[in-house]
């Protein structure tokens, strides 16, 4: 029983999570990815200097250690830029999701017209998902950041909905034990009466 009471502290605790940052992602989608943002240029930062300081350590002169400090400093740098420009790199993330989704598109368009010479009878059903899919792709490239605050959003519904499904699971398991033990207990009590 000990473990099924700990299972649905720990569902609780992680709804509780779930749905705080599922809020915050819902209402400050924003604020939440400059934040991530900042923390992926940190980590860049860091992984780069760590690659520049073992390299001016290590007395090694070989070639392919000799590159890790050319390495080191791309990734620094890159992490430099995304700190300062959180947002260029964010709105960039959906322009090339966005490239690769029209051309996809136009993939499926020629192959829609191509179903149509064959005389494929729902042809039409493939234009048009090819259509949505360049439409899908070109509001990526035109509104990125509009875009990714949109899938931030999602995200932070889902977390919600997450969050509150935990809590639902985890009352049942604690009705579950609650409803075990007080048989359990009925039980033991019917057997004592004699």
């Amino acid at each position: 029983m000990n473990f099924f009471k700990r299972l649905g502290i720990n569902y609780f605790v992680d709804a509780i999570i779930c749905i705080a940052v599922g809020l915050i992602l819902l209402f400050l989608p924003g604020v939440t990815m400059a934040i991530l943002c900042k923390a992926l240029a940190v980590l860049l930062i860091v992984a780069g200097a760590a690659m520049i300081i073992s390299y001016l350590i290590n007395k090694d002169t070989s070639i392919g250690y000799s590159a890790m400090f050319a390495v080191g400093l791309l990734i620094a740098i890159i992490g430099v830029w995304i700190f300062m420009k959180p947002e260029v790199f964010i709105s960039l993330i959906p322009l090339i999701a966005g490239v690769i989704i029209v051309i996809n598109g136009v993939t499926n368009f020629a192959q829609a017209i191509s179903l149509a010479r064959v005389s494929y009878g729902r042809w039409w059903l493939a234009l048009v998902f090819a259509l949505i899919t360049i439409g899908l792709g070109i509001y990526l490239i035109f509104k990125p950041l509009s875009a990714v605050e949109i899938a931030v959003r999602i995200i932070g519904v889902i977390l919600v909905y997450d969050g509150v499904s935990n809590v639902w699971v985890a009352s049942r398991v604690h009705k579950f034990v609650k409803d075990v033990k007080q048989d359990a207990e009925a039980i033991d009590t019917e057997g004592k009466e004699v």
